[in-house]
C-alpha cells in the first residue's frame, strides 16, 4: 500500500538536477563573437565553452534566443533581462526536456518535462519545482495525478500502479495523509484515514467478491478484528484469511441471528455457538458451515438434542428432551428417530426398541402409564403383528394386532379368569372364537364386534347348552336350548327367550310344541300332560286361553273355550261312557244351560249347576 515512495524520490532527484543545472550555468564569464551583443541580434560566447545565439537587450539576452551549455544542456526560447523568461524548453545532458513557462530563470507556470528514464510531469510549477495541478507518470507506467507543493504530491491526488493498485486522497509531502481511498489489484478497497503511507485511524475495505469490512488501524497495523459489512445487513467481525473468514469470529446475521467460534475458508468450521431467529441456539462442533460433530441444539419450541449431528442434522446418538418433560435417549438419522432408542413420558408412559423416522417401527416393549405392557411389533405408531399385552390386573393378551389393535388370531385371558381364543377385529372378539367363562360354561362359534352372534353352541357348566343362531350376544333364530334333567327347548329365539315355533320336552313330563311369545306359550299349540292328557289349541301367557281341544287318556275330551287354564264359555264335553254335554262351562265345571245326550242318543235339555244337571 506504501507503493508511492519509491516514485516520489524518483522524481525529486530528477527536479534536483534540473535545479542544480539551472544555478550553476547562471554566473559565467562571456564575449561577443559575432553581431550586436548589445541591442540586436549576435552570438556570446562564454568561458565554459557555452555559448548564446538570440536577441540582445542592454547587453543581456531578452526577447528568443538558444543557450547552449557546455555540459550539453540547451535552452530555446524566451529571455529577459538575461533570465529564461517566457515559453521555452530546456534540454538536459541525459536526454531529459523541459517545455512551458518560465519565470525569472526558473520553471514556474504551466509546463512538462520528460526525463531520461521515460517518467514525465505535465503540469504546474513554481521556482522549478512541481507546484499546483499535474500528472506525473513514471517509466514503469504508475501515474500520479494530483497537486503538488515544493515538488512533491501535496493535497488531493491519485497515484495509479497497474501491479499495486490506485490510491486517490489526501497527501503531504508526498505520502497518503488524511483521508484516501486504496484500490487493491484484486478490486478490494480501503477507505479511511492514512498517515505517512499507512492506514491509521478507522478504515473501511471492500472486497471484490462483495462485503464491507470495517476496523482501526494504527501505523498500518489493524486493532483488533475486522468488521466486514454484508449486502444482506450481516456483519462479521474476527480472522481472515486471503479475504475470507478464517480462524475465531463472530458473524451477525441480518436477521438477528449470531455465530461465535472457529471459521475456515470462509465457513463456519470448528467449535461454535450459534443463535438463531425465534430463541434457537446452538453449542457444538460444526464442519465445513453445518453443524457436524457433538454439540447441543436448543429449538425454539422448546426442545433440545445433545449428541451427535452430521449435515446440520442430529445423526448417531444423542438426546432430545421435550418441554412437557419427555425425552427420546438413542439413535437418529437424518434428525430423526431411527434405530433403537427409548422414549419416555413425564405420566410414566415409555417405550423402548425400534424406531424409523420418528415412529415406532419393528420390534419394541410399550409400557404405558398405568403398568398395562406391551411386548411385540408396530408400524407406524401403532401396534402391529405379534405381539403380548399384559395389564396390571394380570390380564393377558397374545397374538395378532393391527393399526394399534387385537386383530387377527389371539388368545386374552382376563383377571377374573374369562378366555378368548380366536379371532378379533378392532379389539373385539370377532369372527369364530371360543369364550370360557368361569362359572357359567364354554361358548364355540361365531362373534362380531365383541358379542355372540351368528352360528354357535353354549355349554353351561351345570350341563345344559344352547346350539344356534346368536345375535347381539342373544339367542336369535332357529336354536336348541338343553336344560338339565334332558329337558330341552328346540325351535325359534328372539332376544334370548323362546318366541315363534318351537317345543319344549320334557319338563316334569310335560312337553308343549306350538308358537311361543317372550318366552312363554301364546298362540297354537299342543301340550301333552305327564298323564297322557292332551292339550291342541290356543295359549296366552303361558296358559291354556280361548280355544281349544283337551283330550283325556281315558277318552274323553272336551272342546270349546278355555280361561286361565280351565273350561269357560261354551263346549262340548265327551265322557268316556260315550256321553256328551254340549253347554256353558265356569272355571272348569258346567255350569248353566245345555243339554246331555246319553250314550244311547237320548238328548235332555238342562241346567248345570253345583255340579248337577236339573232338566228343564
Amino acid at each position: 500500500m506504501n507503493f508511492c515512495k519509491k516514485h516520489t524520490l524518483i522524481a525529486a532527484t530528477a527536479l534536483g538536477a534540473l535545479l542544480f543545472l539551472a544555478v550553476s550555468v547562471s554566473s559565467v564569464f562571456a564575449d561577443c563573437v559575432e553581431g550586436d551583443c548589445v541591442d540586436g541580434t549576435g552570438t556570446k560566447v562564454y568561458s565554459s565553452g557555452g555559448k548564446y545565439i538570440g536577441s540582445f537587450l542592454g547587453g543581456r539576452s531578452n526577447g528568443k534566443g538558444t543557450r547552449i551549455y557546455s555540459n550539453g544542456s540547451e535552452y530555446a526560447g524566451d529571455w529577459k533581462d538575461g533570465l529564461k523568461h517566457g515559453q521555452g524548453s530546456f534540454k538536459f545532458p541525459d536526454g531529459s526536456k523541459y517545455i512551458g513557462a518560465f519565470l525569472e530563470d526558473k520553471r514556474t507556470g504551466k509546463g512538462s518535462i520528460s526525463f531520461a528514464d521515460g517518467s514525465k510531469y505535465i503540469g504546474d510549477f513554481e521556482n522549478d519545482t512541481f507546484h499546483g495541478e499535474g500528472v506525473f507518470t513514471y517509466a514503469d507506467g504508475v501515474v500520479y495525478n494530483g497537486e503538488f507543493r515544493g515538488g512533491k504530491p501535496d493535497g488531493k491526488g491519485t497515484i495509479t500502479s497497474p501491479d499495486n493498485g490506485k490510491y486517490a486522497g489526501d497527501w503531504r509531502s508526498g505520502k497518503y495523509y488524511g483521508n484516501g481511498l486504496f484500490t487493491f489489484p484484486d478490486g478490494m478497497t480501503h477507505e479511511g484515514l492514512f498517515v505517512n503511507n499507512k492506514p491509521d485511524g478507522d478504515g473501511i475495505r471492500f472486497h471484490d467478491q462483495g462485503g464491507r469490512f470495517e476496523a482501526k488501524f494504527l501505523n498500518g497495523v489493524k486493532q483488533g478484528n475486522w468488521l466486514k459489512i454484508y449486502p444482506d445487513g450481516g456483519k462479521y467481525q474476527g480472522e481472515f484469511k486471503d479475504g475470507k473468514k478464517h480462524g475465531t469470529g463472530t458473524f451477525f446475521f441480518g436477521d438477528g441471528g449470531t455465530y461465535t467460534g472457529k471459521w475456515r475458508d470462509g465457513k463456519k468450521h470448528g467449535e461454535g455457538e450459534e443463535t438463531y431467529e425465534g430463541g434457537a441456539r446452538y453449542i457444538g462442533r460444526l464442519k465445513e458451515g453445518v453443524r457436524h460433530g457433538e454439540g447441543i441444539l436448543e429449538y425454539s419450541d422448546g426442545r433440545k438434542f445433545s449428541g451427535r449431528f452430521e449435515n446440520d442434522l442430529p445423526n448417531g446418538k444423542g438426546l432430545m428432551t421435550f418441554p412437557d418433560g419427555s425425552k427420546y435417549d438413542g439413535d437418529f438419522v437424518g434428525g430423526k428417530f431411527n434405530g433403537l432408542g427409548v422414549f419416555s413420558s413425564p405420566d410414566g408412559s415409555r417405550y423402548e426398541g425400534q424406531w424409523l423416522d420418528n415412529q415406532m417401527a419393528g420390534e419394541g416393549v410399550y409400557t404405558h402409564s398405568d403398568g398395562k405392557k406391551y411386548e411385540g411389533s408396530f408400524i407406524g405408531n401403532k401396534i402391529d403383528g405379534e405381539g403380548v399385552v399384559t395389564a396390571t390386573d394380570g390380564s393377558r393378551y397374545q397374538g395378532k394386532f393391527k393399526y394399534g389393535d387385537y386383530n387377527g388370531e389371539g388368545t386374552l385371558v382376563l383377571h377374573d379368569g374369562k378366555k378368548y381364543d380366536g379371532q378379533f377385529r378392532d379389539g373385539r372378539f370377532h369372527g369364530k372364537g371360543v369364550l370360557t367363562i368361569p362359572g357359567v360354561g364354554v361358548y364355540e362359534g361365531m362373534f362380531s364386534d365383541g358379542v355372540m352372534h351368528g352360528e354357535g353352541k353354549l355349554s353351561f357348566d351345570d350341563g345344559g347348552s344352547y346350539e344356534g343362531a346368536f345375535k347381539d350376544g342373544k339367542y336369535n333364530g332357529p336354536g336348541k336350548r338343553t336344560f338339565s334333567r334332558n329337558v330341552y327347548y328346540h325351535g325359534d329365539f328372539t332376544d334370548g327367550v323362546f318366541d315363534g315355533k318351537g317345543t319344549m320336552s320334557p319338563l316334569y313330563g310335560l312337553e308343549y310344541s306350538g308358537d311361543w311369545k317372550k318366552g312363554r306359550a301364546t298362540g297354537k299349540g299342543k301340550y301333552r300332560y305327564p298323564n297322557g292328557d292332551v292339550y291342541i289349541g290356543e295359549f296366552h301367557d303361558g296358559i291354556r286361553q280361548g280355544k281349544g281341544v283337551y283330550e283325556f287318556i281315558d277318552g274323553g275330551f272336551y272342546e270349546g273355550e278355555f280361561k286361565d287354564n280351565l273350561f269357560h264359555g261354551k263346549g262340548v264335553f265327551m265322557f268316556s261312557d260315550g256321553g256328551e254335554y254340549d253347554g256353558q262351562f265356569v272355571t272348569g265345571a258346567a255350569e248353566g244351560n245345555g243339554v246331555f245326550t246319553d250314550r244311547e242318543g237320548k238328548k235332555t235339555a238342562g241346567v248345570w249347576k253345583n255340579n248337577q244337571f236339573t232338566e228343564k
